[in-house]
């Protein structure tokens, strides 16, 4: 399952979580799972992705570099979301995790990250604002596009290298080609 428009430090969660489902419960049945089971997958794929977006050493050392022991500042963890590329929430409980908070946990919930991140000097970046990327056919000649299907059609290069070469991902690319197979067919 994936969000259909998550913010910029949601995605790579969002991929590592289901990346943790995919090699570590690809053998559970999806649809036949108790309550209490499913809870703890979801508990294993948040702490997998966590651990893998923040590794313990990198957060450590990164913590070192800054002078600090314990996160006790809304601005302190941004600087850390920063750097990580991930979203406060996730820096949030990462560090919670770690026993290297130290905030008024009320307090944090009241933070607007992205409005702290600017006046921090981070610059916006469109998708924590919900803007989505333009689409090919908005921002890509149309001779362009014909010529990538066609190659595509005509098995001179992959779906992968098509997907790359109009900047979307493998997946759109196949959702965008049975898509125009049903609306065909």
């Amino acid at each position: 399952r994936l969000v259909r428009n998550p913010g910029y430090s949601r995605q790579p969660f969002t991929l590592a979580h289901e990346l943790a489902h995919g090699l570590y419960h690809y053998d559970r049945p999806s649809i036949l799972c108790r309550a209490n089971d499913f809870r703890q997958l979801e508990q294993f794929a948040e702490r997998f992705a966590s651990h893998f977006l923040i590794p313990y050493e990198a957060l450590h050392e990164r913590l070192r570099q800054l002078g600090i022991k314990s996160v006790t500042s809304p601005e302190e963890l941004v600087h850390l979301a920063r750097y990580f590329r991930v979203s406060f929430g996730a820096m949030k409980r990462r560090l919670e995790w770690e026993r290297r908070l130290n905030a008024n946990s009320s307090m944090l919930d009241e933070v607007k990250p992205v409005k702290l991140a600017l006046t921090l000097g981070y610059r916006p970046l469109r998708y924590e604002f919900g803007a989505r990327p333009w689409p090919p056919e908005e921002r890509l000649p149309r001779i362009f596009l014909e010529l990538v299907n066609r190659a595509l059609q005509q098995e001179k290069i992959s779906l992968r290298r098509a997907a790359e070469m109009l900047c979307i991902s493998d997946i759109e690319m196949e959702e965008r080609l049975n898509f125009t197979d049903a609306v065909i067919g």
